[in-house]
């Protein structure tokens, strides 16, 4: 702050000069600094729309990250388990907007656990001739997403509802989570753009 010019030098800067500032929560930020800018967040997805919606357009954030979705050797199962994996992290993402109804806590699940999870299910995928289901639940049950997890009835909860979402049926295609039709894994080839299309096409929340 004490290189900052006075009025006295502040004309000589460029009217179309802009200075950005990325911040974590700070005591000692200055307020003043903070109350005369334009200050811009970034709010995570609200739905399970846009969580999903979200999940397929990272994949396009780079060529590494697209090379990677479709480096697996199982593309028909991991096509179909990346989607079921999405909706598994939408839904439980959305839990909290119910308060005590979706979890006796509050959980800060985010893109770091879909990615991790995602990244094991892509080697797993790799290196076992059957897909091993209860591996996948039990590190993505209990060690990613789970790791977040303090309450033991909320634990019990994640678990049940990632066997919905983690089975035999759901690499099968045609699965439905609920009755709600779009929660489905559907017949066609989830390539990130199909996945996309279908993404956005998903009504609820």
């Amino acid at each position: 702050m004490e290189n900052l010019p006075k009025e006295a030098h502040a004309k000589r800067l460029n009217e179309s000069f802009r200075l950005w500032l990325t911040t974590a929560s700070s005591d000692v930020f200055p307020a003043s600094l903070l109350q005369t800018s334009i200050k811009m967040t970034k709010d995570p997805p609200r739905g399970v729309k846009s969580n999903l919606v979200q999940i397929y357009n990272s994949l396009q954030g780079s060529k590494a990250e697209k090379d990677f979705f479709y480096s697996c050797q199982k593309q028909e199962d991991w096509r179909k388990l990346f989607l079921s994996l999405g909706f598994f992290h939408a839904v439980i993402r959305e839990r909290k907007r119910y308060g005590a109804v979706g979890w006796n806590i509050k959980y800060d699940f985010n893109m770091s656990d879909f990615k991790i999870s995602m990244k094991q299910l892509h080697h797993m995928l790799n290196s076992y001739t059957e897909v091993p289901f209860q591996a996948l639940i039990y590190l993505t049950g209990e060690c990613y997403y789970g790791g977040r997890v303090t309450d033991d009835w909320d634990r019990r909860t994640l678990l049940t509802l990632l066997k919905d979402f983690y089975n035999p049926y759901a690499s099968e295609g045609a699965y439905s989570f609920s009755a709600i039709k779009e929660f489905q894994i559907p017949q066609i080839d989830m390539d990130i753009p199909s996945a996309i299309a279908f993404s956005e096409e998903v009504r609820f929340l």
